[in-house]
């Protein structure tokens, strides 16, 4: 079953995420879309509008799709559009 998630840091301090991903391959899209990190120590910046356009023109290449979601009533948030991230059942095509 494949069901949409995000994840959101509701703290005052900076998060830190060990994620592992199965089948191998999602490394190709992290390299594909981002830029290295030039000081690990920097907080991370807002993603401007054009790492938003690269992730989503390639994550089909990754079998991954986004989705625009709004924050829940409950959380007090200012409603402003996110994403949000899932993959299909079947495994992406890596040949490109």
């Amino acid at each position: 079953m494949v069901s949409a998630h995000g994840f959101q840091n509701v703290g005052e301090r900076t998060a830190r995420v060990l994620m592992t991903f199965v089948p191998a391959g999602i490394e190709h899209f992290f390299m594909e879309v981002f830029q290295p990190v030039g000081d690990r120590a920097a907080p991370p910046p807002a993603p401007p509008a054009e790492l938003i356009a690269r992730m989503i023109q390639a994550a089909p290449r990754y079998g991954l799709e986004f989705f625009a979601l709004l924050p829940s009533p409950e959380s007090g948030a200012a409603t402003k559009p996110g994403f949000d991230v899932h993959a299909p059942t079947s495994p992406p095509d890596l040949q490109h």
